[in-house]
């Protein structure tokens, strides 16, 4: 198993990843600040506290949200690669919010941009989880319904937080211009 590094540790310092992602996360902590549902969610979160949640890799394909720690996994191989595409699950690849992009004109920015939209993505399921451990929906049926809705890995809950992120931050970039839904 390949070890997980903490992103912004100071022996991180210098790492190409590590900036980019930053730029993404703050953008996306000011989005969500800007929404007093997701904040409240988060109330107890900061931005360093966040940042402090994210763990990359350097020999693994694919990034993932890992609940129990409420980490963040990025895959460092999703950064040095370039891609055509942002493949979604086919739940909502065809949505025009959330769904897979395709990079007109493959370039070096858009594999920045496919980092963003991996981070977004990563992110969401972190926040989802957090809506999950603080809803106030603490009352029998409804509380299970409620819960098993926002706990299905990408549900409701996953594709509303999703579609805020991609649509405050992610897709509003001038260099989203060039994408289209794939």
């Amino acid at each position: 198993m390949t070890k997980q590094i903490k992103l912004f540790a100071p022996s991180q310092e210098g790492n190409p990843l590590r900036d980019r992602v930053e730029r993404d996360l703050i953008q996306i902590w000011d989005a969500i600040n800007a929404d007093d549902e997701l904040r409240g969610n988060l109330k107890t979160w900061t931005l360093e506290k966040l940042k402090n949640h994210v763990t990359w890799q350097d020999r693994t394909a694919c990034s993932w949200f890992m609940p129990l720690t409420n980490q963040v996994c990025l895959s460092y191989n999703s950064f040095f690669a370039s891609y055509d595409k942002f493949p979604e699950y086919k739940s909502f690849a065809k949505r025009p919010d959330i769904g897979s992009v395709k990079f007109v004109a493959p370039s070096r920015e858009c594999d920045h941009q496919f980092l963003s939209l991996l981070v977004a993505h990563e992110v969401s399921h972190l926040i989802q989880h957090r809506f999950t451990r603080d809803t106030s929906y603490r009352n029998g049926e409804t509380y299970r319904k409620h819960r098993r809705l926002m706990t299905k890995p990408h549900g409701a809950t996953f594709k509303n937080v999703y579609s805020y992120i991609r649509s405050s931050v992610i897709n509003t970039r001038n260099e989203v211009s060039q994408l289209v839904a794939a």
